[in-house]
C-alpha cells in the first residue's frame, strides 16, 4: 500500500515538472538569429525543459551550449547550462568564453507565433537543426 502511494506521487510529480504553460508551449522548437552575414545562432527548446544551441560561423557548426529552460512571468530562465571547452590560448585573448553563467535569465519582450525578441534581438522560428558533433573550433 506505501509502495502503491509512493508510486502515484512520484509520478505525479514527474508529470507536473515537465508539464508547460502556455508560454512555454509557444517556445517548443527551433529559433534563430541572424547575428552576422556569415553566422546564425539557434535556439532549440525541447518540450522536457532541456535546451541546446547550435553556432555556425563562416561554414564551422557547432552545440555552443546545453541545459535547462522555464519561463518565470515574462522571464526566460536558463539553468544548468553546460559550455565547450576552451583552449588556453583561446582563453587568455577572451576570457568570457570560460566565465559564460550557468545560470541566467533573459527578459522576453516579444513571444509571436513565428518571432522571439529577446535583449532586442529578434529570433524567427525555423526547422529543427541537426546536432552536429564536431567541436567548436575553440576547444581542444
Amino acid at each position: 500500500m506505501v509502495a502503491r502511494a509512493l508510486t502515484i506521487i512520484a509520478l505525479g510529480c514527474l508529470t507536473s515538472c515537465t508539464r508547460l504553460s502556455s508560454d512555454e508551449q509557444k517556445l517548443v522548437g527551433s529559433w534563430e538569429l541572424q547575428s552576422g552575414p556569415d553566422s546564425r545562432t539557434t535556439f532549440t527548446f525541447e518540450p522536457n525543459h532541456t535546451h541546446w544551441v547550435v553556432v555556425s560561423v563562416r561554414g564551422d557548426t557547432w552545440v555552443d551550449g546545453v541545459g535547462r529552460w522555464h519561463v518565470d512571468g515574462k522571464q526566460l530562465v536558463f539553468d544548468h547550462v553546460s559550455y565547450p571547452e576552451v583552449r588556453a590560448d583561446v582563453a587568455a585573448k577572451d576570457p568570457s568564453l570560460t566565465n559564460r553563467p550557468q545560470n541566467y535569465t533573459v527578459p522576453i519582450e516579444d513571444l509571436g507565433q513565428d518571432t522571439l525578441k529577446l535583449q532586442g534581438a529578434t529570433f524567427k522560428r525555423c526547422g529543427r537543426p541537426g546536432k552536429p558533433s564536431k567541436s567548436a573550433p575553440f576547444s581542444p
